[in-house]
């Protein structure tokens, strides 16, 4: 469930409405000088897009900072069980289209000094990078099509207007790397002893 949803969506609503009558003025504005041409409104949509993404991911921190669970589950991976270190603290969350900022009362393992906000599993706000599925998508994907991380991150400035320090996208795509390394592995070490799980249509039976 999520707390508060009716008053999210009616801030921002008032304010999408806001940002798009903006638009309408400036294109007006333009018209009336004799310089409304599909460049410059295209640059002012450019503006106007940049706006209305900042209320949508506002929205989605509002979203994700009101949601409620019946039970939290404070068990933390090396089986002890954590405590509340730190009541309503934000972070902010680097997604494809920007930062999501997501308030949460955060949870701390004493055994092995790792700490994780409540329902971060739950919502896949998971890992010490604090990025999306999707931006770690786009960032492997910039680095495999050209020569260096700083090229990358160059790349990724100019489409998406996302700030990336090559050093960030290096770790990101070796740690991705590694990962499909190993399932590639499991899967070759499966279809090694057990051919016919691996794949069974490749498998005669006599």
């Amino acid at each position: 469930m999520i707390k508060n949803i009716d008053t999210i969506v009616s801030k921002n609503i008032g304010e999408m409405e806001w940002v798009l009558k903006e638009f309408a003025k400036e294109a007006v504005k333009l018209d009336d000088k004799g310089e409304l041409t599909i460049t410059t409104l295209e640059k002012l949509a450019g503006k106007t897009i940049k706006s209305l993404i900042q209320i949508v991911l506002l929205m989605m921190g509002g979203f994700l900072s009101n949601v409620v669970r019946s039970e939290v589950n404070r068990i933390c991976s090396c089986g002890k069980k954590m405590g509340i270190s730190k009541r309503d603290v934000t972070t902010r969350i680097l997604s494809m289209f920007g930062y999501v900022p997501v308030t949460r009362d955060m949870l701390f393992c004493r055994r092995c000094r790792k700490g994780q906000g409540v329902f971060d599993k739950e919502l896949e706000i998971y890992g010490e990078h604090r990025i999306t599925k999707g931006m770690t998508e786009i960032m492997t994907y910039m680095s495999q099509l050209v020569p260096s991380f700083e090229r990358a991150t160059e790349a990724i400035k100019k489409l998406l207007n996302i700030e990336v320090s090559p050093t960030q996208a290096q770790i990101i795509s070796e740690e991705v790397g590694k990962r499909v390394f190993e399932k590639r592995k499991t899967k070759a070490e499966l279809a090694y002893e057990r051919p016919e799980d691996a794949a069974p249509q490749e498998v005669v039976k006599i």
